[in-house]
């Protein structure tokens, strides 16, 4: 099971790889692009600069000590959909992440990825969570039009994973700890940059909370509706405080057994500190697998770990509540 970590600049490389990183993604937002479209038109999704390299030419000094390293390296192209104004920009830009090595781009966009086919732009396809995989039948239109893995939304349950990866070949990859927004990502149009250079509060809800913060209460009703209320049980916002402490490592044991072939950590904002803090647990957990452990005594390591990891005892904060 490969984990793939977030880069946001090159010095990082090493240390990530050392930590147990076997594949990078990025994001690239240019100042033109930020001039001409603004942060509420985002290229990727993420609006902040600090999540992404400001040019192709500082993204490909990362690639280069990434390949060296035996790593490759992803580029975020995963907005819900682009207009036809900023068509060529996207193109131009992927053009120049090709130029500079990218081993494959990360796109949300059905139109884009029309585009990628009839262009012949030669580029292997990951269709992002934004792409909204929710079955298998999905999975059969991506492998269609190119694609060679697929990042899934992160609501599936461990038997619905299981159902999917016994109807598909594409490689399948799931986030693993950080930000479980409560949103589906294809279907959210909620702004992210929300107080980004001055850019106003433009959800805030009558009680001067952001609007994916109102609370809210989940019931279940009908068949399985004792699986869907244990897996939403802790969800009580659409996005809380602590969602960077949502995490899914002691359902790794799990993952393997079904067959998953690669793990994302979120969080290309975060710093490399608190990005090999997160790969000190997920590559540790990843490597625990060898021991041949029962899954009880699996997640009992795991969760000791976590302890040590982060100076705070697992919440059960899960992404995946029924592994557990």
């Amino acid at each position: 099971m490969r984990i793939v970590s977030p880069l946001n600049t090159a010095s990082e490389v090493d240390a990530l790889v050392d930590a147990g990183a076997n594949e990078f993604y990025a994001g690239l937002l240019p100042a033109a692009w930020k001039e001409r479209f603004s942060h509420c038109s985002p290229i990727n999704r993420r609006e902040w600069p600090q999540s992404n390299f400001a040019t192709a030419e500082e993204l490909g000094k990362a690639i280069e000590r990434a390949h060296e390293r035996g790593a490759p390296v992803n580029l975020t192209m995963n907005a819900q959909y682009y207009t036809q104004e900023q068509y060529p920009v996207v193109l131009n830009e992927l053009e120049r992440a090709l130029d500079q090595g990218i081993d494959a781009l990360i796109v949300g966009d059905i139109g884009l990825m029309l585009t990628l086919r009839e262009q012949g732009i030669p580029a292997r396809l990951h269709v992002s969570t934004v792409g909204t995989t929710f079955n298998s039948r999905t999975a059969r239109l991506y492998e269609e039009l190119g694609a060679a893995r697929l990042v899934l939304p992160r609501h599936f349950t461990l038997s619905e994973l299981e159902r999917l990866r016994a109807s598909t070949s594409l490689e399948l990859e799931m986030f693993i700890i950080n930000a479980l927004c409560s949103f589906i990502d294809g279907l959210c149009t909620f702004q992210h940059a929300l107080n980004v250079e001055g850019y106003p509060d433009l959800y805030l809800g009558a009680d001067g909370c952001h609007a994916c913060r109102l609370t809210y209460e989940v019931k279940a009703h009908g068949p399985g509706a004792e699986t869907a209320r244990k897996h939403y049980q802790g969800w009580k916002s659409l996005l809380t405080e602590g969602t960077c402490h949502y995490c899914g490592a002691c359902a790794i044991w799990e993952l393997d057994r079904i067959g998953m072939d690669s793990v994302k950590i979120i969080g290309r904002i975060h710093d490399t500190e608190r990005k090999l803090r997160d790969l000190s647990l997920i590559a540790w957990a990843r490597d625990l697998l060898s021991e041949g452990l029962t899954k009880n005594d699996y997640i009992e390591r795991v969760m000791a770990r976590y302890a040590e990891v982060y100076g705070f005892p697992c919440g059960r904060r899960c992404y995946y509540p029924t592994a557990v």
